[in-house]
């Protein structure tokens, strides 16, 4: 009966994800990086756009976070809102989520 009992709750517990709504790329170490945490993430894509809708971000790997720098590394970013578009698979089928992250230095 005890095995039962664990299937049934491994087939039904939720694995919810946390976005962050702001981060601090100062290196106090508080904070400084931008990451999705949850378990079980597959298919992962985030993208991140700045205000003019111009890719600054792009990772397919949930282990991998944003610390405020261009894609292309060649400045930071500024202070400012970003949009981000995060794609991710769970046992409910794939989840599109769109929202925003505030970049504070």
């Amino acid at each position: 009966k005890r095995k039962d009992i664990k299937k049934i709750l491994e087939s039904h517990v939720f694995y919810p994800i946390f976005v962050p709504t702001s981060f601090t790329p100062n290196n106090d170490g508080i904070n400084d990086v931008f990451y999705v945490a949850g378990l079980r993430l597959q298919g992962y894509r985030l993208i991140i756009y700045n205000r003019w809708g111009e890719e600054v971000f792009y990772s397919e790997d949930a282990e991998q976070a944003w610390t405020g720098e261009s894609e292309n590394g060649t400045h930071y970013c500024p202070d400012a809102v970003y949009l981000y578009s995060l794609r991710y698979e769970d046992q409910d089928g794939p989840h599109l989520i769109h929202g925003h992250v505030s970049l504070l230095r």
